[in-house]
């Protein structure tokens, strides 16, 4: 399984792609809740499952303390 981490990026356009290949786990990282929750609301960003989760965290720190 591929494991990807996206900072502060284009949910909805990454959700696209990424439903696109069963074999990826992804993790988005997004400092700023409301955009969360637009790209859940508006864009049709599905909730957190085993390949899907985003995070409400500054990518740096996440990135510091989630080692791959």
């Amino acid at each position: 399984m591929i494991h990807i981490v996206f900072q502060h990026a284009d949910v909805a356009a990454l959700q696209k792609s990424f439903d696109l290949d069963e074999s990826m786990r992804a993790d988005i990282i997004e400092i700023n809740p409301q955009v969360v929750a637009a790209a859940r609301s508006h864009f049709f960003v599905p909730p957190d499952d085993e390949r899907l989760q985003v995070v409400i965290a500054e990518g740096g720190e996440y990135v510091a303390t989630h080692p791959s």
